[in-house]
């Protein structure tokens, strides 16, 4: 399995839209400008440490 490791790690980004009538957070279903993934295939690994990301 993969792993992931953000430590000190800032993310810049639009994200969510809040003025959406559509956003259910309930069920985390909310629209977004833009979003940070982070895909690890098979066994992976991305550290991050004291960055941004933009």
């Amino acid at each position: 399995c993969g792993r992931c490791k953000l430590q000190n790690v800032k993310i810049v980004n639009r994200g969510i839209d809040w003025n959406n009538a559509d956003n259910s957070f309930w069920r985390h279903d909310v629209k977004r400008f833009e979003t940070m993934r982070v895909t690890l295939l098979g066994n992976a690994e991305f550290e991050a440490v004291d960055v941004v990301l933009e």
